[in-house]
């Protein structure tokens, strides 16, 4: 029964070695993705200002003109 005992314990801290080395990775692929989506945003964002920053210096407007 000693012996049911210990096969059972070292399965779980298997088990329990797997799960934890299973969140890590999960942990650090979600941190990279949430880093990733960061950057692009800013990047996005900075590409972003400097189209309209470009459009602004040529007067050229998507939303009407001030011809009056």
């Amino acid at each position: 029964m000693q012996e049911v005992g210990i096969l059972k314990e070292q399965t779980s801290s298997k088990k329990r070695q797997r799960f934890m080395l299973k969140t890590n990775a999960n942990l650090q692929i979600a941190r990279q993705s949430k880093k990733m989506k960061l950057t692009k945003n800013a990047y996005l964002t900075k590409s972003l200002l400097d189209f309209l920053n470009q459009y602004k210096t040529q007067n050229i407007f998507f939303f009407g003109r001030d011809d009056e």
